[in-house]
């Protein structure tokens, strides 16, 4: 037992020798170690508190341009939304530009809407929906205006699938063709308008609508073989005349 002990006693000092060794040669670097975890941990949790910070801040701002817009205020509105647009959180800055553009298509100042819609198309703030977002704004602000082809390539992509925004995008694309007389393009997406289980009815209804246009100058051609005297001139429903229906 004596023996035991006495080596024990040993083993012990030779641990407490190491442990000595060990600190004398690296405890700077583990006290260094342990202040930088902790350094860390506290600058996270600071970042994190002034960020939340920040975005109330930034969530105060915005309501009030709200309420300045709501009170006719505009000129100070529109203000606040630029400032926040510069330099708020990313995404205050977002929502701001999107008022921004918003109020721009308001007062009739369809380019101008356009491109800002555009640039929050691509912009990095956004994220995919509300980039989705800005492209189908930007798409019924020039619905009344563009080409087919413009249309289709601002609407490429937001059709197909079971996209959110297929909807809305069939729709315009639709109308595009319809006013620019692409018979088959327009029948074709109205037909998978109707065919989505996804369609509202009140969608499906405007789909109809369309498509029965559509329909009606083949029923009125044989009119065209009647001598002028007699025949009835058929009314017109297609063209860049005629009254489309709105969302």
């Amino acid at each position: 037992m004596v023996d035991g002990d006495v080596f024990r006693e040993v083993e012990e000092e030779m641990r407490k020798e190491r442990a000595v060794d060990l600190w004398n040669r690296y405890g700077t670097l583990i006290v260094a170690a342990a202040v930088g975890i902790i350094l860390g941990v506290a600058g996270w949790q600071f970042w994190q508190y002034t960020q939340a910070q920040e975005a109330a801040k930034a969530g105060a701002r915005f309501e009030g341009a709200v309420v300045l817009e709501q009170d006719g205020k505009s000129d100070e509105a529109r203000k606040v939304l630029e400032e926040l647009a510069s330099d708020g959180p990313k995404g205050y800055r977002s929502l701001a530009l999107f008022r921004l553009a918003a109020d721009l298509a308001k007062n009739g100042k369809t380019t101008e809407a356009v491109t800002a819609y555009d640039k929050l198309a691509k912009g990095v703030d956004a994220d995919k929906s509300l980039a989705t977002f800005a492209k189908v704004r930007a798409a019924m602000l020039r619905v009344d205006e563009a080409s087919f082809d413009e249309m289709n390539g601002r609407l490429s992509g937001l059709t197909a699938g079971d996209t959110s925004w297929r909807h809305t995008a069939r729709e315009l694309l639709g109308l595009s063709a319809y006013k620019h007389g692409k018979k088959a393009e327009a029948e074709k997406i109205f037909q998978d308008i109707l065919v989505d289980n996804g369609a509202t009815s009140a969608l499906r209804q405007r789909a109809q609508v369309i498509l029965s246009l559509l329909v009606e100058p083949e029923k009125a051609a044989p009119a065209a073989t009647v001598p002028k005297s007699t025949a009835k001139t058929p009314e017109k429903a297609s063209g860049s005349d005629a009254t489309v229906p709105q969302n």
